[in-house]
């Protein structure tokens, strides 16, 4: 088998413009493993002013994850300053003295976006007026809302900066589970986020280069040299070099591994260690108490002159010798090994050649790999590549030529069956317990076109099946029809995802444990192709146009365990040609890269002045076609105005009532632009002005003109914006059965809704979940029921067909219809079943939420009603504020609602509303931002 490198995937990158600065790699923390950096340093520095900032990537949610800590006793009632996410994932940032807090604060936000890279800065300065002395920022804004609020004393000084233990990550299994990068800390300085990061064109916070200076005991961990463990925790700031615990790197064998071979010596006992890291290199096996010899002879010799080391699987500890020298034991060897690395103290040089070395004690003693001048010289790598911590994951997307780096897909912990599955190392293990009776997890990003490669290897187990899997689908279990997948007992196919066959045996061979799977992915020609060992299985066609599509893994009835591999470290064999990455580096652009410009929300607050309001605020690209408005802190009517009807007070239109146009409702929008709406207020209009009154309007740009409409046999008049996949159609219906309407988006709607403007009728909902032979009430709770209005006839790219229906046909009458089409990284529209768990369904949409609206479909009645949430309201997690569509109350907060994630949303509540057991949900969301650039950005 063959190591490549990253360079071999470059090319065909969709994010081909790359930030300015560039972050190469992270490191990969596993808390089981205790890995850490450590240091204590030599002398004080400024203890009362400092500034910390990282780039955080979590993998655990609902466990403690350091980040940066000093003291002793961390986290178990030692004095020590602890910066960290806690249980409950908010952030903690306290200083604790042995008995209680000094100072403590607790974030009200919660940060549980396991898909995303967070860039976290804390900055202190206790001589600083009380308000200023601790400051907390989250991806470049300033955090003020906390559920604890204490801040340290005037000039209190923190255990950070003193001669005492300091930790990255942690000793213990409250250390960080995840990836970080590029982290910084400056001494006697408290900086704000834009010295490490700025925000680009689109509103987002991109990582910069740090030109200012460190102090004392400042330090600057970039990562990027991956030659050695020492070289992760080299501090390029100065001589602050940190202490690598239990972290692994890939060594480079500099040449000398095609010269190595093993042979064995006089060795007793048949015990294996519990990973086989080195394959089929070494023979040397011992039983405890007894002695193995191992002769190893390179091609040429090889004279070491410093660093000499021997990796031994020595369990409870072993005696090794040297040429009849003893070997000093030093630092744990990879996680999961119970090995040790063995250091040679002798003089120097020593020429390393037919050589004996021997062991004496501990269990099952055996060598994994000789070190020369910290070079591997063995025949084959001494790690799996699923045990490289140095990994090109990184919260930049790049193309260097050698790597493309940026947010690479990992398993994901937030969608995944039940807790019988398990995901260590970065979420790239994966243990599956099949106590469950079958198992399954998918991974964070999905794709709808191009050409995708990547690996998996089993490391315990027989019945492993990997494939792909349909982001829409709840049939993920074995034979389900939302996956296919390669089962590693016999080799057949299984699942119906894209039609054919759920079962097909004999595709392939059959495969085991160390044998590594490749998937290759092609959207485009709608292929999968299945590789064992580098070797394909046979191209399987299926019909993937329309769906999006990511890397799946289930088990079939046993446990397995088993690692991935996205290309953030080396593949084992090269992809086929034309086959990239599984990261954001290389999916195609966005069409639409900041969702403000298609979709904004204003806030604001009434005085009950009755003068004219003027609001401020939206990134709109146009005038906004469609507003939408709600008192939020009253029970005020819904109120809609469109730019094809206009804005006057005789055409407001309210989804929680039937009435036509012209209602009474006081107030109207005097003007509108693309930044901002003029109320007109009416003697203090309540309905946008009312004293104290909160407010909420949403708006979406359907473009720059309205014009006439031919494509169907009734001429409409539509104003379009086809790139954000929202039109708006208004038409005189002429009561006559198989009638169309165009609608300008050229592209198939997906979500319309219908108000006929001149009688009190319901407004009629069609979404592309339910089909074209089912409506739902925008103004009621109704399940999807049975309704010919659009004929029976699913809308084309170019017309709606509909019926003589009153609501949407009625003759001479005027009808109002908003349509929408999904647009990558923009809109969504999907559904989901509830599992009436608070560990809800994850909706995959490609995007962060900025907007989604949910509505039980398959069930209707008190309760089920059309829950609106936003990230204006919310703007971090949870997501809590909920208005409905249907209803006129006032908003109302329920705890743990929702998450709204980087590349989805999270459901995060049982009751029936939202996650009733069985029930099919539709949803409608429009985007923040999308997934593709910047990493994914969590907030």
């Amino acid at each position: 088998m063959s190591v490549i490198s990253n360079n071999q995937l470059a090319g065909a990158a969709g994010q081909g413009g790359a930030a300015a600065f560039q972050i190469e790699r992270s490191i990969r923390l596993n808390s089981s493993d205790t890995a850490h950096l450590s240091r204590t340093p030599a002398s004080d520095g400024n203890r009362k002013t400092w500034t910390w900032s990282g780039w955080v990537k979590k993998c655990a949610l609902g466990t403690i994850n350091t980040l940066f800590a000093a003291g002793s006793g961390i986290w178990s009632g030692g004095a020590s300053t602890v910066l960290a996410t806690y249980t409950d994932d908010a952030i903690w940032f306290f200083d604790y003295n042995g008995s209680t807090y000094t100072h403590r604060k607790i974030t009200t936000q919660l940060f549980r976006d396991p898909s995303a890279w967070y860039h976290i800065v804390a900055a202190v300065d206790t001589t600083a007026a009380e308000s200023d002395r601790v400051k907390l920022y989250v991806n470049g804004e300033i955090i003020t809302d906390f559920s604890t609020n204490v801040s340290p004393s005037q000039n209190y000084t923190f255990y950070v900066n003193n001669t005492v233990a300091h930790y990255i990550s942690l000793n213990s299994a409250s250390g960080l589970d995840g990836y970080l990068a590029d982290v910084h800390f400056i001494d006697g300085q408290q900086l704000d986020p834009t010295d490490f990061g700025e925000y680009d064109d689109n509103n987002l916070w991109q990582p910069k280069e740090y030109s200012g200076t460190y102090g004392t005991n400042g330090f600057h961990l970039d990562f990027s040299d991956n030659s050695s463990n020492a070289a992760l925790g080299y501090d390029s700031a100065g001589s602050n070099d940190w202490t690598v615990n239990n972290i692994s790197v890939a060594a480079d064998p500099a040449g000398y591994g095609s010269e190595i071979s093993f042979s064995s010596g006089s060795y007793k006992g048949t015990e294996t260690p519990s990973r086989a890291f080195d394959g089929d290199l070494t023979t040397g096996v011992a039983s405890q108490n007894d002695r193995a010899t191992i002769t190893w002879t390179p091609a040429t010799s090889i004279v070491a002159t410093s660093s000499f080391s021997i990796l031994v699987y020595d369990n409870i500890g072993a005696t090794v010798t040297l040429n009849g020298n003893a070997l000093t034991q030093g630092v744990a060897g990879p996680s999961g090994t119970q090995a040790h690395y063995y250091n040679y103290s002798g003089s120097f040089p020593v020429t390393v050649t037919s050589t004996t070395v021997e062991t004496t004690g501990g269990a099952a003693s055996r060598f994994y790999a000789v070190l020369v001048d910290g070079q591997q010289v063995t025949s084959s790598p001494t790690l799996t590549s699923a045990d490289i911590d140095s990994l090109i994951d990184t919260p930049t997307n790049y193309d260097d030529g050698t790597n493309v780096g940026g947010n690479y897909a990992t398993m994901n912990p937030v969608d995944k069956e039940s807790s019988d599955i398990a995901l260590s190392n970065g979420n790239l293990s994966i243990a599956q317990n099949n106590a469950g009776g079958g198992e399954w997890v998918r991974a964070t990003i999905a794709v709808t076109s191009g050409k995708y490669y990547w690996e998996v290897t089993s490391t315990g187990g027989s019945y492993l099946e990997v494939g792909i899997a349909d982001t829409a689908s709840n049939s993920l279990l074995y034979n389900g029809s939302g996956i296919l997948g390669y089962l590693q007992s016999d080799g057949s196919l299984r699942g119906s995802l894209g039609g054919g066959s759920s079962y097909v045996p004999g595709y392939g061979a059959s495969w085991s444990t160390n044998d590594v799977i490749g998937i290759a992915l092609n959207m485009d020609d709608e292929e999968v192709t299945f590789y064992k060992n580098g070797s394909s299985q046979g191209t399987v066609s299926r019909s993937l146009a329309g769906k999006t599509i990511t890397a799946w893994m289930g088990n079939g009835g046993a446990d397995n365990t088993s690692a991935i591999n996205f290309g953030q470290r080396p593949f084992a064999y090269t992809p086929p040609t034309g086959y990239l990455s599984l990261c954001t580096t290389n999916l195609p652009d966005p069409t639409i890269a900041d969702g403000s410009t298609a979709m904004d929300i204003l806030l604001w607050t009434g005085t009950g002045t009755g003068a004219d309001r003027t609001i401020s605020g939206l990134g709109l690209s146009n005038t906004p076609g469609l507003i939408w408005g709600k008192g939020r802190s009253a029970a005020y009517h819904h109120t809609l105005w469109d730019i094809v009807r206009g804005y006057g007070a005789t055409n407001v239109l309210s989804s929680d009532r039937t009435e036509g146009e012209g209602w009474t409702a006081s107030g109207r929008i005097k003007t509108a632009t693309s930044s901002s709406i003029t109320w007109e207020a009416d003697s203090g209009s309540l309905w946008y002005d009312g004293g104290s009154t909160t407010y909420v309007g949403w708006t979406w740009d359907a473009g720059s003109s309205t014009v006439s409409n031919t494509d169907g046999s009734i001429t409409s008049n539509v104003r379009a914006n086809a790139s954000a996949g929202f039109s708006i159609v208004s038409y005189t219906g002429n009561g006559t059965t198989g009638a169309t309407i165009g609608h300008g988006l050229g592209a198939t709607p997906e979500f319309l809704i219908f108000k006929n403007r001149d009688d009190s009728l319901a407004w009629y909902c069609y979404h592309v979940e339910n089909g074209a032979t089912k409506v739902q009430y925008l103004n009621d709770t109704i399940a999807a029921t049975t309704n010919d209005f659009l004929n029976n006839t699913a809308p084309t790219s170019s017309v709606i067909t509909l019926k003589n229906t009153a609501e949407v046909n009625a003759n001479a009458q005027d009808i109002i219809c908003y349509a929408w089409t999904s647009v990558a990284g923009y809109s969504s529209f999907g559904s989901y079943t509830g599992n009436g768990s608070a560990d809800g369904p994850f909706v995959f949409t490609g995007f962060r939420p900025r907007w989604v609206m949910v509505k039980a479909s398959s069930t209707g009645g008190s309760g089920y009603d059309w829950f609106i949430m936003d990230a204006a309201r919310n703007p971090y997690n949870d997501v809590e504020d909920n208005l409905w569509a249907n209803v006129s109350n006032a908003e109302s907060t329920t705890a743990n609602r929702i998450d709204f994630l980087s590349n989805g949303f999270k459901i995060g509540i049982s009751n029936l509303d939202m996650n009733s057991s069985g029930t099919t949900f539709i949803y409608v969301a429009f985007a923040e931002h999308p997934f593709a650039l910047n990493g994914g950005l969590a907030r």
